[in-house]
């Protein structure tokens, strides 16, 4: 790690002219699941490493790989010089204002660049696929200012997209133009602006001459070489808007269907599709008291040889456990090893359904062992070494393992990874491949006689296969994008694999006979091994230290102004935090003199544990000129608020929230020594949230959001608030087709005692159609219940304001037709049955209406959702327009 730091610092610096001015706090983390437990930044479960810009940290997993180690710590550290040119100087601050004004498209295109050739496979794949796509072509320049607007699977693409163009200027330009627009960018914003100046192109002439060069450099050369379905039939279609992908495919041994990994509902979930009639059916997913998620990678899925069971790795609670589903019985079972820090690549026994080889976390690298799933315990070590074992895969006949390798760093800084063969007879790995470039996933024929695998010695992802007694191997495909997880087809000696094309990610079947048969054996056995990386010198900590807090400044935000008629202005925001993200504080004050308005707050969070605490401090005052006392003076608002909170997450769908609160509010006029209001609320509240929802992109379409909880106020001593208020609320969502859903809200509060707090019930957040009700004719108790349908009626809108400051990207138009209905009531909820017909006419409310929700972005960064409604009232008379920016039932 060391080692690649130093790489990286002389690298990124070297080429582009600058280099951090301090020292900078880097973050390195075992495995994935324990950097989501950092508390720097938040992560999900596809974030490799992230620099933030406050305290300038970067942080990076470790996954086993020296390759994946050495790429991901010279992206993350090329975003800590492009925030040394950015932020650096005076006012740190005020420069980090400006963050949302850099493109993507530099920023990470630059991090991708910098990292050199170790993911140049993947780089030419997208590459090729963006230059010959008709339904996928390159994305216009001014719509990578940012990722966010992008649709699931087409972030990668604008990372890989953003290294091209930049490697299209260097090329076209020179090396030096990439320093020279990331430094275009620090005193300038509008992308017209830095490309005029830096190349002499406006937006529209560099798409013209980016394309032109994309097809000069990539698509004429990959239309020499063969499509995927050259190869074989494409078996899984297409599911617009959203591309797919497809990973981890493998075939059942009798032929007659195989399972994937796929997202389509926004969660992995396990499909089986029927080869001959294409039939789909989900077969796992979305079983959250089981598991928080599902590993998305290809290697996960393993069919038994009795084709009753199909092994995966998940996680729940940031630890990696072997799950079992029985196809007989449609159970899910798991297992846990508890020994080791992480697992992958599961291989079944083709002869013992029950015995599973699996590649396993041990300080920091992957070994193999043989786990016994019945038992539940480790049966046999297959591998005890320094090196990346993974894509694991049984002998036809159960005798022996293969298995991939990382053997060392070539001196261009990638990886070569090996082929292994180990036999069960003699306990011994054989070297089967010996290739400059990278070997994965193999896969043995059903006679046991050949080995499918991929190769990237070439330049780019194919097939190649390797007879096991003649050692000869031959190159099966020269597929202009990439080919992914071969593996054979049950007896037939078909190859089924996985191929990105269109900016999708589907999977073939085909013949043996529509295959290459290239004799590449030289390549792959001739060679001396590759050369050791050079090793540069480094100073490593000898005697590790202990952490101390170092709490600092994060933002510092102040402003003030006067004027003659409206007064003093002034507001101040701070926030600040220690180096690992345990403590964070934030205040903000805000005085305005003209209006005798003071606001404060102040935040205080603690993170180390599971459990998160919090307190905080607000208040406020205010003149209401609306109620004036005898000597004309305005009345005067003061309300004060202190909390303490903690949060208790049960797994990642479900916690448990609790706090104390302490409000003061008081009402007075200046000249009057008696005060006219002085309330003291001390309450407690406690509840319980639940959320499995799914939204594959934008707008949720599956699962539920369920919480319900009490606030108890207690009237004793200096407090003479007295109140129960309970509630709960369940919102179910119902997919109906391709991201139509059905959704259904069901609310109700009720609260009782002494000072009892009232809720309105018309309006938006209640029963639409409706004007919303004043405090004093709100009730105590209400029920709510929405109802409706969304359609898309436009799924990909993709209009870009481009020419207005902020700009506006609308991505897609939903059709809702809705209907709502509630009542609300004092007292019990036998009174309101008792006099149902009264209540009736006066407090049962129902609307129905339609809505236009339109879901757009600001700077391609923050969503907006803007909805439209309109809702007739039924039992009356009347309709009410909305227009809002609010969500009350979650879209």
């Amino acid at each position: 790690t060391a080692d690649h730091l130093e790489d990286a610092y002389a690298s990124v610096t070297a080429a582009l002219g600058a280099k951090p001015e301090k020292k900078l706090a880097f973050f390195l983390y075992t495995n994935h699941n324990e950097f989501e437990q950092n508390r720097v930044v938040n992560v999900g479960e596809g974030t490799g490493g992230v620099t933030e810009a406050f305290k300038d940290r970067f942080l990076v997993f470790n996954d086993g790989s020296t390759r994946w180690l050495r790429h991901v710590i010279f992206h993350e550290f090329t975003h800590e010089v492009e925030f040394a040119v950015l932020n650096a100087g005076f006012w740190k601050s005020a420069r980090l204002l400006k963050s949302i004004l850099y493109p993507l498209w530099i920023m990470e295109g630059l991090a991708e660049i910098m990292s050199g050739e170790i993911d140049a496979p993947i780089d030419r794949m997208y590459a090729n696929d963006a230059a010959t796509s008709d339904s996928a072509p390159p994305f216009h320049i001014r719509d990578l200012h940012n990722f966010n607007h992008l649709k699931p699977n087409q972030i990668t693409r604008g990372y890989k997209q953003g290294a091209s163009m930049l490697e299209f200027i260097r090329d076209e330009y020179g090396q030096d133009k990439l320093g020279v627009i990331l430094k275009a960018y620090r005193d300038r914003f509008d992308v017209d602006a830095v490309l005029i100046d830096v190349l002499g192109l406006d937006a529209t002439r560099f798409d013209r001459n980016y394309n032109e060069w994309l097809e000069e450099s990539y698509g004429a050369a990959a239309r020499r070489q063969d499509e995927p379905s050259v190869y074989g039939e494409r078996l899984t279609e297409s599911k617009p808007p959203i591309p797919i992908f497809r990973k981890s495919p493998v075939t059942t041994h009798d032929g007659k269907s195989f399972f994937y990994i796929s997202m389509r509902e926004g969660f992995p979930g396990i499909y089986e599709q029927d080869i001959d009639s294409g039939k789909v059916r989900l077969r796992v997913g979305r079983k959250f008291g089981a598991y928080d998620w599902i590993a998305f990678e290809d290697g996960n899925l393993a069919i038994s040889g009795d084709d009753r069971y199909v092994y995966f790795v998940g996680e729940k609670n940031q630890r990696d456990q072997l799950y079992r589903y029985d196809r007989a019985k449609g159970r899910l079972t798991h297992k846990a090893i508890e020994e080791f820090e992480a697992l992958k690549s599961p291989a079944v026994d083709p002869q013992h359904p029950d015995e599973v080889a699996v590649s396993v976390m041990e300080n920091g690298r992957y070994d193999i062992v043989i786990f016994d799933y019945a038992k539940g315990a480790v049966v046999e070590r297959v591998t005890s070494d320094p090196q990346d074992d993974d894509d694991v895969e049984y002998l036809a006949d159960g005798s022996g393992l293969l298995y991939s390798t990382e053997i060392a760093m070539t001196t261009s800084g990638v990886a070569d990874r090996d082929l292994y063969l180990w036999r069960r007879s003699d306990r011994l790995a054989q070297r089967l491949s010996r290739n400059p470039g990278a070997e994965r996933h193999p896969s043995v024929s059903a006679d046991g006689r050949k080995v499918v695998f991929i190769a990237d010695g070439s330049g780019q992802w194919d097939i190649y296969e390797l007879d096991l007694a003649s050692g000869k191997v031959a190159r099966k495909t020269r597929v202009m994008t990439g080919v992914f997880a071969p593996s054979y087809s049950g007896a037939s000696g078909d190859i089924m694999f996985s191929s990105y094309r269109d900016g999708e990610m589907d999977v073939y079947r085909g013949s043996a006979a529509r295959f290459l048969d290239e004799d590449v054996s030289a390549d792959f056995s001739a060679l001396a091994p590759p050369p050791e990386h050079e090793k540069t010198a480094v100073g490593l900590l000898k005697d590790p230290v202990a952490y101390k807090g170092s709490f600092g400044t994060d933002l510092f935000f102040p402003a003030f102004f006067f004027s003659t008629q409206g007064g003093l202005f002034a507001l101040a925001y701070w926030q600040g935090s220690d180096f690992l993200g345990y403590h964070n504080m934030a205040t903000n004050f805000a005085v305005n003199s003209g209006y005798g308005a003071l606001e404060y707050s102040t935040n205080y969070s603690y993170s180390r544990y599971r459990t998160q605490y919090g307190l905080a401090f607000k208040g406020a005052q205010y003149r209401d000129p609306t109620l004036l006392s005898d000597q004309g003076e305005d009345l005067r608002k003061v309300e004060h608020a202190q909390m303490g909170f903690a949060s208790y997450p049960l797994d990642r769908f479900n916690r448990v929230e609790t706090g104390v609160t302490l409000v003061e509010r008081y009402n007075y006029f200046p000249q009057d020594k008696f005060v006219l209001t002085n309330l003291q609320d001390l309450h407690w509240s406690l509840q319980f949230v639940r959320d499995t929802t799914s939204a594959p992109y934008l707008v949720v379409t599956r699962g539920s959001r369920f919480f319900a909880g009490f606030r108890k106020a207690f009237a004793n001593g200096d407090y003479d608030i007295d109140y129960l208020t309970k509630y709960a609320e369940y919102h179910q969502y119902l997919p109906i087709g391709t991201d139509s859903t059905i959704a259904s809200r069901f609310a109700v509060r009720q609260s009782y005692g002494t000072d009892y707090e009232v809720f309105p019930l018309a309006g938006q957040g209640g029963v639409r159609g409706y004007p919303r009700e004043s405090e004093a004719d709100a009730r105590r108790s209400v029920v709510v219940n929405s109802l409706e349908l969304r359609v898309p009626l436009f799924s990909d809108v993709n209009y870009h304001m481009w020419y207005m400051f902020p700009d506006f990207y609308f991505k897609n138009i939903y059709l809702g037709v809705f209907s709502d209905q509630g009542v609300r009531y004092n007292g019990r909820i036998s009174d309101l049955t008792r006099d149902w017909k009264q209540h009736k006419d006066q407090d049962f409310l129902h609307s129905l209406g339609v809505s236009l929700k339109f879901n757009t972005f600001i700077l391609e960064t923050f969503p907006l959702f803007v909805s439209l409604e309109w809702a007739k009232r039924t039992a009356t008379h009347g309709s009410i327009f909305y227009g809002s920016i609010f969500q009350y039932f979650k879209f």
